[in-house]
């Protein structure tokens, strides 16, 4: 059990943090214990979300680290082959790392003897391994020749990735490289290959000030929705952890939300942050966006009218704008608490009973038999008396359908919220 736990709490810190060293040990020992404390099927699915996330995010490290345990847990099956051919093409594609790629390859080839892909990729490196300075220098002469910008950002890429795969990867080349991918990114902005690789460079040198500026970059030139918001989550990550930057963080997350409306990573750093230095108008802007803008997923929408309208009563002191979202909330839970403490005080203040009255009544009627129903019919009834006429009876305006012979023996209602994120 202990494992499984260490397995769940490394993946979840690792989807805040992919470079968390510590996280990637405990994940690494946890999976390759004996005993995980959980069913193969399961601790399979935990990875395979994980991934996903990462994936989503464009980190391909994180990617390839849990390719390799998801191969190693399914060795010797036809899944293994599958993971191990996605794995190489992320080292090959994705990470410009051929030294691995060909070591991936190979394991391909044990497994499947002769599959033509494998075999190619092969030979396609070991050939430019032999002759990758010659590589470097061809393109170079020819990006002095053309005067397309288009081609010569290509041709200038060409021999960064080359001089990347199989050069010296030393201080003095990798400067070198970076300047060449500059030089090609401002002659096509849209170059996601350029892009990509400067930012595996800038990582590797952690390098955060010109990574962040490559990352702001792609976040508005890549040419792909999804791309530009992947960039921009990562530009929001190096941002608050790297650079601690709080303002560029929160205008990276907000750009993320323009693309990628409802986005829980953006939301969650967004609301944090405006709730932290009490930002409350940005905060019910941040939120009414999100319900304008179809942010808000089945399911959620009323929990996003609730913190809107618990920040205009609560934290702006302006129960008259929380007024009209709690009468929304209503719709979706009549017998909602925190809206009902609202109207308490609400109806009160401007002496309206007869609404109240009515919410209580409806909220009563909307409850199942039990403790939560009994009290409000009894609040209903205290609330509807009238003043004793001649003969001194009382009586009421509502009458209580309860069945039981319980008496009222009420406990008073806890007032809701201090405070409205949970």
């Amino acid at each position: 059990m202990m494992s499984a736990k260490k397995i769940r709490a490394a993946l979840g810190q690792l989807q805040d943090d992919g470079d968390n060293e510590a996280a990637w040990n405990d994940l690494f020992e946890a999976v390759t214990s004996p005993e995980t404390g959980m069913a193969p099927a399961e601790l399979r699915t935990l990875l395979e979300s994980a991934r996903r996330g990462h994936e989503m995010r464009r980190e391909w490290d994180p990617v390839a680290k849990l390719l390799e345990l998801e191969a190693g847990l399914n060795a010797g099956t036809p899944v293994e082959f599958a993971m191990q051919f996605e794995l190489a093409r992320v080292f090959e594609d994705e990470l410009f790392d051929d030294e691995s790629a060909i070591k991936t390859y190979k394991r391909l080839l044990e497994l499947r003897p002769g599959d033509p892909t494998a075999d190619e990729a092969i030979l396609r490196s070991e050939g430019k391994q032999k002759k990758w300075k010659d590589l470097v220098e061809r393109y170079l002469e020819e990006a002095e020749q053309t005067t397309d910008d288009t081609f010569k950002s290509s041709l200038l890429m060409s021999a960064s990735e080359v001089a990347y795969r199989y050069g010296e990867r030393n201080k003095k080349a990798l400067n070198e490289i970076a300047g060449r991918l500059e030089s090609a990114l401002k002659l096509d902005a849209k170059n996601l290959r350029v892009g990509a690789l400067l930012e595996r460079i800038y990582r590797r040198q952690e390098n955060w000030q010109k990574l962040a500026r490559v990352l702001d970059a792609r976040g508005g030139d890549a040419p792909g929705k999804e791309e530009r918001a992947a960039s921009l989550l990562r530009l929001g990550r190096v941002a608050q952890r790297k650079l601690e930057d709080e303002d560029r963080a929160t205008a990276a997350y907000e750009r993320v939300l323009d693309l990628w409306p409802g986005n829980q990573e953006a939301m969650s750093f967004l609301s944090e942050h405006f709730s932290k230095t009490e930002q409350w108008d940005h905060l019910v802007a941040l939120y009414e966006d999100q319900l304008r803008g179809g942010g808000a997923k089945a399911g959620e929408e009323a929990g996003i009218v609730f913190q809107i309208a618990m920040v205009n009563w609560r934290m702006r002191k302006k129960p008259d704008l929380a007024e009209p979202y709690f009468d929304r909330l209503r719709r979706f839970e009549p017998a909602h608490h925190g809206m009902l403490a609202f109207f308490r005080e609400f109806c009160t203040e401007s002496d309206d009973k007869a609404r109240l009255l009515t919410i209580l009544t409806d909220a009563q009627r909307s409850l199942a038999d039990g403790p939560d129903k009994t009290a409000l019919a009894t609040e209903i009834a205290r609330l509807a008396e009238l003043p004793r006429p001649a003969d001194g009876r009382r009586r009421s305006l509502i009458v209580h359908p309860m069945s039981t012979g319980a008496g009222p023996g009420l406990a008073p209602l806890k007032r809701m919220l201090t405070g409205f994120l949970s």
